[in-house]
């Protein structure tokens, strides 16, 4: 099957409204013209040919048409013309093309074709010579993108001053993440220092037997059915409960 990659292709009325498509469309391939009317912008992810623009260039007797061309037993290719501008254009099998385009010959338009076997389709077409759109001339390709290409300088200052700090801060991160920081140096306590302290917060003895004794004292003057209940010693607290 002979067949090549078409593009896609989109007016704009002004410059702005071209990059703005660029930025929401970025393709691999492209190229762009521009017309009085229009700027004009082809674009692929792959090798693509614009054959609609070849075919322009070569039929000028007539404003708007549709062109055949036969390419081997199963493909053909075809183009709607506009006023001297590629509307519509399609590479298929014979099956599925030629009734694709039988609203436009309803229309009236004219149509040129390259074999017998479309006169059966447009009875009324017109039988010409093949242009040869398998065999494009080299500027009918579209041109691979750059990635550099169509930037400004103060964008390219930006670009690679951003790229700059991603190296950076990745790098940054990678060392940290293979140099990690030593551990915390766990403080020795000394066994004599933890003795001390725990010797002189303990409550004295004698001044917690002088208060037992003051406590004693003030409970004897309880009424006679009261009791001394729960003796309880909390750090220096005694907590001495009274039960009837």
């Amino acid at each position: 099957m002979v067949g090549f990659f078409l593009p896609q292709c989109t007016h704009f009325p002004d410059k702005k409204a071209l990059n703005q498509h660029q930025r929401r469309y970025p393709a691999a391939y492209e190229y762009i013209k521009t017309t009085a009317d229009s700027i004009i912008r082809y674009y692929a992810d792959e090798p693509a040919v614009r054959a609609g623009d070849f075919v322009c260039e070569t039929i000028k007797d007539a404003d708007s048409y549709v062109y055949i061309e036969r390419l081997d037993n199963h493909t053909v290719y075809a183009v709607f013309v506009e006023h001297h501008q590629v509307s519509r254009e399609r590479c298929g099998t014979i099956d599925t093309l030629y009734p694709s385009f039988e609203y436009c010959y309803h229309q009236g338009i004219p149509f040129f074709v390259t074999d017998d076997t479309a006169l059966h389709h447009y009875p009324t077409a017109t039988l010409i010579e093949s242009v040869g759109v398998v065999s494009l001339p080299e500027h009918y390709h579209l041109l691979a993108i750059d990635d550099n290409a169509g930037h400004t300088p103060l964008q390219k200052i930006v670009m690679a001053v951003t790229l700059l700090f991603m190296i950076i801060a990745s790098g940054t991160f990678l060392y940290k993440t293979m140099n990690p920081p030593p551990p915390p140096i766990e403080q020795q306590v000394d066994p004599i220092d933890t003795w001390r302290d725990a010797l002189f917060n303990k409550t004295p003895a004698s001044a917690g037997l002088t208060d037992m004794a003051t406590a004693l004292s003030y409970f004897y003057l309880l009424p006679s059915d009261w009791g001394i209940g729960d003796v309880g010693l909390s750090s220096s607290q005694l907590n001495i409960s009274v039960a009837q």
